[in-house]
């Protein structure tokens, strides 16, 4: 079912992602505003929204879920699969090494990304 979201999305003035927000049924996403590692200082900052990779894993953890009860389907499994792909490729990003990572194993990323083996 598709369900109407709402967003803003804030920027620097340098044009570099500032936070934001999205909205929707049963959903409330505060974004990342500014960089986890200060660029004057070099210090790590805590993350104080969400990343992008997280907000997918979100939607991985529910479908894995759906897929254990009676309405699992062929769709469900589809879309795992490019959820999967999409972390992976987001963590091959410029964040790949930071401590941005969330609790999807590194491990699982790369078997996504390389294929089986």
């Amino acid at each position: 079912m598709r369900q109407r979201i709402q967003s803003t999305h804030a920027t620097t003035r340098g044009g570099q992602p500032a936070g934001g927000r999205t909205t929707g049924p049963g959903l409330s996403i505060e974004w990342q505003d500014g960089p986890l590692v200060d660029p004057a200082t070099g210090s790590y900052r805590e993350p104080n929204g969400c990343f992008p990779e997280t907000a997918i894993e979100a939607v991985l953890d529910r479908l894995q879920f759906v897929q254990g009860t009676g309405t699992a389907g062929d769709s469900n499994d589809r879309a795992i699969d490019h959820l999967n792909l999409a972390v992976a490729a987001l963590r091959r990003g410029p964040r790949q090494n930071g401590p941005w990572r969330s609790s999807v194993d590194r491990a699982d990323a790369d078997s996504v990304r390389d294929g089986p083996s």
